[in-house]
């Protein structure tokens, strides 16, 4: 009974159970997706097409999550989303918020990009191509660069100068002076310019184009579009004229092209390419690169004399290069000016000559003002131990002992050396020691000196004695009977004794000291001479000392010192002044002695042809050693019939914290 009991109980308790309504518990709440996973289905949005749903979501997580690590890389694609649905200037807003909120993001390259392409649209190509310029340089690796992408923003510029007007490119010109694409800006303009007859233009524009880049195939480029220029201006004013071809050989690329590029400046400058008032349409210039090595040197020269036809060839500078080039130029009979510092260059064959300065006519310069106007007799050299060092010093002594005078001490040091105690020391006398008998009569004589110039008197006689006592005393010393036999007095100075114990005082045997070295050495030589006490003693040098640099860091220890320059920017002649004023204008930096070799070689030259009827190359070798001085920015020059020029250097000396011109002796 009791078991029928509870199973009618348990029936009627899953009877109730089963009519009741179902409860259903929720615990917490649904998370939402993270911001990963919203940013990739925007970005699946965009690529489909649904950019009002993408946008949606990318401000969204904006506004959630502004600080979140993705948060640059939503914003940018905020940016692309306004760009794609035609709002440019809401991208161009974003694009240049981002650039301001990030700095240094690896998205930077995009977001410039993008702003390019979204100021494009709006017409305004000046700023597209400010933006696509910067972007050139700031492209990373990142997920959204494609390994082209450099390639694409090159085509996008460069596609955008060819499509551009002229008064967009010359905005274009201003965002980016001296850059990449100012070659490509100033050569469109010159196209568009010639298109429309506008000759004056296009010269301008020609002259632009060849100072905004020193690659030779731009250079190459302007002097094929300068001839269209003249030819141009030739029928508007009725004056058509044959050109002479002249060839300039010398490195563009390579080692030693910062040497080439100041020369070409000069060259350029000297035909008036850059006077607007100063038409040459008589004169062509072709150029050819030597890479600094004897081979390009070679092809150079052949190059232009069998395939341009020059009349005759400037350059080239090296030594090596140089020796090259002038032996096959005098194989196939082509004048060539060399701006090498070579010795005995010229001596390859009557074509060849030489506008520079030598080595040997800076020491005959510097020697002429010291031994014949200053009446210097005795000389120490003191002179890296390389090539330079030790050729400059077996030709100095070479020359003072030609012209009478004596090499009283002579040290070298290790190049690049910067402690020269040991061989100033070497020099006067303070390195070895000194035998006693050596001492004693160094300090005598120094005493003798002393006292002398002191006014005080000394009597001696053929006796191997001597005694040295003050004017005063000398009366009452007679009177001693015992005179002859007194040992030997000598009467020091206080100052004098004070410096005896001090240790030896240095030989200085010589009036000036030569250091061939460049001005960074002998900045850091000549303070140590005083150290040792060496005073009052001429420092001289090359042309390697011409540098601000060396009054700045030993401006107090080189006074009164003189070295030779092949030309000096600071002289106030006009004619210097002139150059040097159009040259800084037109390359915005102050020329130096290679522009002005460079400017007068090519100066000269225009002044044989304004002149004389030159037809060949023998009537133009004839004419380079015939023709009479012409004055220059390095000073009045001709050649001689060696083919060597004929000037003086430039001497300057130090005073104060400036380098001053000396008028030099005649040779």
């Amino acid at each position: 009974m009791r078991g029928a009991i509870t199973a009618l109980a348990v029936v009627i308790a899953l009877f109730l159970s089963a009519c009741q309504p179902s409860v259903f518990v929720r615990i917490g709440r649904e998370e939402e997706p993270p911001v990963p996973d919203i940013y990739n289905r925007a970005k699946q949005d965009v690529e489909e097409g649904r950019y009002e749903k993408a946008m949606s979501s990318f401000k969204r997580i904006l506004e959630e999550y502004p600080d979140h690590p993705k948060a640059p890389a939503v914003k940018y694609e905020l940016a692309r989303v306004f760009y794609l649905t035609g709002d440019f200037e809401a991208s161009v807003s974003e694009a240049l918020e981002w650039l301001e909120m990030n700095p240094g993001d690896s998205l930077n390259g995009e977001v410039l990009i993008l702003l390019g392409k979204s100021y494009r649209a709006i017409g305004d190509r000046a700023e597209a191509f400010r933006w696509w310029v910067e972007a050139a340089g700031n492209l990373p690796v990142s997920e959204y660069q494609d390994v082209d992408q450099g390639r694409n923003i090159d085509a996008l510029i460069t596609h955008l100068i060819d499509s551009s007007t002229a008064a967009e490119l010359e905005e274009m010109a201003a965002y980016d002076p001296q850059g990449a694409y100012s070659p490509i800006i100033y050569h469109r303009l010159v196209e568009l310019s010639l298109e429309e007859n506008r000759f004056d233009d296009a010269k301008e524009f020609t002259l632009l184009l060849v100072r905004s880049s020193p690659e030779q195939r731009w250079v190459t480029i302007g002097g094929e579009l300068l001839d269209k220029v003249y030819e141009g201006l030739g029928k508007e004013t009725g004056d058509v004229t044959g050109s002479v071809v002249m060839g300039c050989l010398l490195p563009l690329s390579g080692p030693f092209a910062i040497y080439g590029d100041e020369v070409l400046k000069g060259v350029e400058l000297g035909m008036g390419l850059f006077n607007k008032s100063e038409i040459e349409p008589n004169i062509e210039l072709v150029i050819r690169d030597t890479k600094g090595n004897e081979e390009d040197a070679v092809v150079g020269v052949e190059e232009l004399a069998d395939k341009e036809k020059v009349m005759a060839i400037i350059g080239p500078l090296a030594s090596a290069e140089s020796t090259a080039a002038v032996k096959r130029a005098q194989d196939l009979g082509v004048p060539i000016v060399s701006l090498t510092q070579k010795q005995g260059i010229t001596r390859e064959g009557d074509m060849v000559f030489r506008n520079c300065l030598t080595p040997s006519k800076e020491v005959e310069a510097v020697l002429n003002k010291c031994m014949k106007d200053m009446g210097m007799k005795n000389f120490g050299i003191f002179y890296p131990d390389n090539t330079y060092g030790r050729f400059f010093m077996n030709l100095f002594w070479d020359r003072v002992e030609e012209m009478g005078g004596s090499i009283t001490a002579v040290e070298s040091y290790k190049a690049g050396e910067t402690d020269f105690a040991d061989g100033i020391k070497k020099m006067v006398g303070l390195y070895y020691p000194r035998p006693e008998s050596v001492s004693r009569r160094l300090e005598t004589m120094k005493i003798l000196e002393a006292l002398e110039e002191k006014e005080y008197s000394h009597y001696w006689e053929d006796e191997p004695w001597y005694m040295i006592v003050p004017k005063e005393e000398i009366e009452s010393l007679f009177k001693e009977e015992d005179i002859m036999e007194s040992p030997v007095r000598i009467a020091v100075p206080e100052d004098e004794a004070e410096k005896e114990e001090e240790g030896p005082e240095p030989i200085v045997d010589f009036d000036a000291v030569f250091i061939p070295d460049s001005f960074e050495q002998v900045a850091l030589i000549t303070p140590q001479f005083p150290f040792y006490n060496v005073f009052n003693v001429t420092f001289l040098g090359t042309s390697l000392w011409l540098s601000d640099e060396l009054l700045d860091s030993a401006g107090d220890y080189v006074q009164g010192a003189m070295f030779p320059v092949g030309f000096f920017p600071g002289n106030d002649s006009e004619i210097v002044k002139g150059f040097v004023e159009s040259y800084k204008e037109s390359f915005e930096t102050e020329p130096g002695a290679l522009a002005a070799n460079g400017y007068d070689t090519m100066r000269f030259i225009k002044d044989i042809l304004s002149g004389n009827l030159i037809s060949n190359r023998i009537d133009l070798q004839e004419a380079l050693l015939e023709h009479g001085p012409v004055k220059g920015v390095t000073g009045e020059i001709s050649f001689d019939e060696q083919g060597e020029v004929e000037k003086d250097p430039v001497l300057l000396t130090v005073y104060g914290k400036r380098f001053h011109l000396l008028r030099p002796s005649p040779r």
